[in-house]
């Protein structure tokens, strides 16, 4: 247990470090958009005509007439073989099945309380449908992505997977990355036999694909296989058929599930898929005695050496197709060069060369040098692509063209020429050898603290040494900081977030600011206030910040008493907004009045009845941000004492 020392320290020097990066703020800094430019931006935003999205594995974004794209979309989700339309959204039935599953096996022992509290589900929502198109390929196909993020099913796929994860790098066939497909690539035995053909097979559309009844009996087999047992077999089972078997989806209004395979955009992905892959290989080389000299996969892709002749890969590739239904690939083939994930790989006289490959449709829309992020991120943009064509290029040669299109690439996105020339000069007098090397980076003690950059910012770094001194006040403290924390910088909303993801939110999955009851008459259900705005107790009127429900998870929230006709006090809650009210109830019933919020209503001629709560804004992001946000409001309320309830100690 900390100590309340401890934590008071701690608060102390949180507190005094906000306040001052807050008093310091720099007021004159020069936006990166102009008026105009902003102007176009929120025209761009709520025209409802059209769609952007990011184009499927390169840079840039594609502009899309909105009925276009919903054709292509609902194409993709009328295929009866994968996924199917459900006449209701089942996301709280789901998330109330995930929950009493998670509490049976706390109950068995098969998971820890930790465990426990990682895979209860809190503020769900249904899964979203977006769509990428594949500008490298005919036709421009779309990639149909499911977003996770919130389901019920969201943690416990993520276990499942890390779990599988042991199986997946013992494959023979495993890649992990470019660089460790070009240090296999080294130890080829060289030269190549004269009529090698490279080949390359993409498996379609594999996560959607992947046959459930066939990729559990490879997962039953590869978690058995597992050296460290951390979870049950049956357990993580269980939790598979949880995941595959509720995974629900909205779009345009319309509610779905899948019943096949698994979703893009899913935490149950990569491993899952080469598991079974893993399997489905297996019984590929079981039936051949013509097999490939090299095979190597990544995911849904593959590369390999064929020294059989053509016919004989011909006769491969149909065996291949032939394992199951579900699962067909393409091939490509070539004895001169071919293309692999980042590499161009060709044979020269017998001997495997290697130059960076890029698509026709990648624009090097690299971050700008004008762009709102700190100048050390824009160094490493240099440098990091210079390590990448040295690393990738076998020849000299292949890496100095590279090195001058890289140059040419960033002069166009507005980088300095010295800067440039400085990165890449730190890179060509690296070795290559040294570059296909995996380094393990020393792990930093130093607690981080993690800010949302801008150009507004002060020195944080001076500002943490500065006020270090009273994290000193403490001996446990200053073992804990023996430095200043470590400043780092997470990015701000970018033109891409608001142009793609939010523009997407609002065409299909829009919903009306407010706050309502959740509609299942909860303890909150009647003290909740069902409205659009609220005010203040000078009469000025706001708008909810969100759509708000008593279920409603991260809320800062407003406590209003009926018979004053006044708002008392501003609160935040990381919980649903009834956990934390019912918390407030108790304290009223029990007659807690060392609480400012019950002795107000336990006061003659009060009671519960009087208490009205209006949730004023949805926060997404850790404690801090709400903390930060339940300042403002408190302030804009005026709900500090003597106006209201709130004080400096407030833990409601």
């Amino acid at each position: 247990m900390i100590g309340h020392h401890l934590l008071d320290v701690i608060d102390m020097y949180v507190q005094v470090v906000r306040d001052d990066i807050i008093k310091r703020l720099h007021k004159n800094f020069m936006m990166n958009i102009t008026k105009q430019e902003e102007e176009a931006l929120w025209e761009l935003l709520y025209d409802d005509s059209t769609v952007i999205r990011p184009s499927d594995k390169s840079p840039g974004v594609v502009t899309l007439n909105r009925v276009d794209y919903e054709d292509e979309i609902n194409k993709d989700l009328n295929d009866n073989d994968t996924y199917a339309e459900s006449k209701e959204d089942l996301t709280m039935k789901i998330e109330n099945k995930i929950k009493r599953s998670v509490e049976k096996m706390y109950k068995q022992q098969t998971i820890t309380k930790e465990m426990r509290g990682f895979l209860l589900p809190k503020g769900s929502r249904p899964g979203k449908v977006q769509g990428n198109p594949k500008l490298h390929k005919k036709n421009h196909p779309f990639r149909t992505i499911i977003n996770g993020i919130k389901h019920p099913t969201a943690n416990m796929a993520e276990i499942v997977e890390n779990e599988l994860m042991e199986n997946v790098k013992k494959l023979s066939s495993y890649i992990k990355d470019t660089t460790d497909f070009l240090r296999k690539l080294g130890k080829v035995k060289q030269p190549v036999p004269k009529n090698t053909i490279m080949f390359c097979l993409d498996v379609k559309s594999l996560y959607p694909s992947i046959p459930r009844k066939e990729a559990r009996e490879a997962c039953e087999t590869a978690l058995k296989q597992r050296v460290n047992k951390s979870i049950q077999t049956e357990c993580v089972l269980e939790m598979l058929d949880l995941v595959l078997e509720n995974n629900n989806f909205s779009f345009n209004g319309k509610n779905f599930i899948q019943t096949e395979g698994t979703a893009i955009g899913s935490h149950l992905g990569m491993n899952y898929a080469c598991t079974f892959l893993g399997d489905w290989e297996s019984k590929i080389f079981r039936k051949t005695l013509f097999l490939p000299t090299q095979y190597w996969r990544y995911v849904d892709d593959v590369w390999g050496l064929w020294e059989h002749g053509l016919e004989k890969l011909k006769e491969f590739y149909q065996l291949i197709n032939s394992i199951h239904p579900r699962i067909q690939t393409e091939l490509r083939v070539s004895t001169e060069e071919i293309e692999f994930l980042d590499v161009k790989i060709s044979i020269k006289e017998g001997i495997l060369k290697t130059d960076l490959f890029c698509k026709d449709t990648d624009r090097h829309m690299y971050l700008h040098a004008t762009s709102s992020h700190p100048n050390s991120v824009k160094k490493s943009i240099p440098y990091g692509l210079g390590i990448r064509a040295k690393r990738i290029c076998s020849e000299e040669d292949g890496y100095t063209i590279q090195r001058n299109k890289i140059k040419g690439y960033l002069k166009e996105r507005g980088y300095a020429r010295n800067i440039i020339e400085n990165q890449l000069k730190k890179v060509d007098n690296l070795k290559r050898e040294d570059l296909l090397e995996y380094n393990m980076k020393e792990q930093s003690n130093r607690v981080p603290l993690i800010l949302t950059y801008s150009r507004a910012l002060p020195n944080v770094h001076l500002i943490l040494k500065k006020n270090q001194k009273i994290l000193k006040q403490s001996e446990k403290m200053q073992k804990v900081f023996t430095e200043p924390p470590i400043v780092s910088f997470k990015r701000d909303r970018n033109i891409e977030d608001i142009l793609v993801s939010k523009k997407h939110n609002l065409l299909f999955y829009r919903k009306e600011y407010g706050c309502t009851q959740c509609g299942k008459n909860c303890a909150l259900c009647d003290h909740m206030m069902e409205t659009k705005k609220f005010r203040d107790n000078q009469g000025n009127k706001f708008n909810i910040q969100g759509t708000i429900n008593c279920k409603t998870v991260g809320v800062i929230y407003c406590i209003f008493c009926i018979r004053c006709d006044k708002n008392l006090y501003v609160g935040q809650t990381g919980d649903t907004l009834y956990q934390r009210m019912l918390l407030n109830f108790s304290k009223i019933k029990t007659k807690k009045t060392d609480d400012p919020v019950a002795n107000h209503f336990c006061e003659i001629a009060h009671s519960t009845t009087d208490l009205k709560v209006v949730g004023i804004e949805k926060v997404y992001g850790e404690r801090i941000l709400r903390e930060v946000k339940e300042s403002f409001w408190i302030k804009k309320l005026k709900t500090y004492e003597p106006h209201g309830l709130n004080t400096k100690m407030d833990n409601h």
